[in-house]
């Protein structure tokens, strides 16, 4: 078994040390970064630049690296989290939902610390990577959105914790990511683009609040005041039927308003599953039935970005 100490090998000896080849486990670190959500990262991206293909303005180099950089935002962002709930307290026993890698003992807060600080690193130099594309205004965006994926859940007054994380998350994973991904090919700002964002930022939005709503009870004694806490859940359910709805009625709008092809009705064919989250988010109660919801919805937002996306290019 690797204890603490050989865990902290990794992060703290300097290279000429000896690092024993166990000493450091991957799985931890990759539940930390949660990767049943990273598809919101991916989202964005894919029907941004689906959007970029049929204004013929597709470049694959500057979307792969504005996927990148989503993802290292994204996994950075959930690792801050990890790390700032366990400081405060967030992940006590009692807690319904998936285990916390800090508060669990499997990584340590100061090895926690210097990943984040890695990763971030490595996400600036991966958004630099855009500036040809986009030129130098694009270090704001990235720079703000490193900022909002430490506030989230860090410093004196997270957003989080203030009842404001579905807003940083509809708005940075809505339209600044896909809004953004789109003007780094093709330089523009159509209205396509932006009701696109809004149904993407809806959907991504519907996995934080099944996450809120899961931990509502764990969340109210440290004073975590996310909306499910300061509204109950029958207001989950309607937020997340809203949401869904918005979503839907994408298509319908660039199919009806901007001339796409009857191809973007295409995500319709999920609402039949959305109701069926949605049913079972009113009834949930163990880790098993939370679960499935959440998972459930994280499907739900690749599956509709796919569908959108190959409804655009048709």
């Amino acid at each position: 078994m690797v204890s603490h100490y050989n865990l902290e090998i990794l992060f703290f000896m300097d290279s000429t040390s000896a690092i024993p080849p166990h000493a450091f486990k991957f799985r931890p670190w990759l539940l930390a970064a949660r990767p049943k959500t990273l598809t919101a990262s991916a989202a964005p991206v894919m029907v941004a630049s689906a959007l970029a293909w049929h204004a013929g303005a597709f470049q694959p180099v500057a979307a792969g690296l504005c996927l990148v950089f989503a993802m290292l935002c994204q996994i950075g962002a959930n690792w801050v989290n990890d790390l700032a709930d366990y400081r405060r307290g967030a992940d006590h026993a009692g807690r319904i939902g998936p285990q916390r890698m800090v508060s669990s003992g499997h990584i340590t807060p100061q090895a926690m610390q210097r990943a984040v600080m890695g990763i971030f690193a490595i996400a600036f130099m991966v958004g630099c990577g855009l500036i040809p594309f986009g030129g130098w205004k694009l270090l704001y965006i990235g720079g703000a959105s490193v900022i909002a994926a430490c506030l989230y859940s860090a410093g004196p007054k997270p957003l989080a914790y203030i009842g404001l994380g579905d807003v940083v998350d509809f708005v940075f994973f809505g339209f600044v990511a896909t809004v953004g991904t789109y003007y780094v090919q093709a330089a523009a700002f159509p209205a396509p683009v932006w009701i696109a964002a809004l149904g993407v930022g809806c959907m991504i939005n519907n996995i934080l609040l099944i996450n809120n709503a899961r931990d509502v009870e764990s969340d109210r004694p440290v004073g975590k005041r996310t909306l499910v806490v300061r509204f109950g859940r029958t207001f989950a359910f309607f937020f997340y039927r809203t949401c869904g709805l918005l979503a839907l009625a994408v298509g319908p709008i660039l199919w009806s308003r901007f001339g796409y092809n009857w191809t973007v009705l295409l995500p319709l064919a999920l609402y039949p599953q959305m109701w069926r989250l949605q049913r079972r988010l009113l009834t949930a109660k163990t880790p098993e039935a939370w679960g499935i919801v959440f998972e459930g919805t994280a499907k739900l937002v690749l599956f509709y970005s796919i569908l959108l996306a190959v409804g655009i290019v048709l």
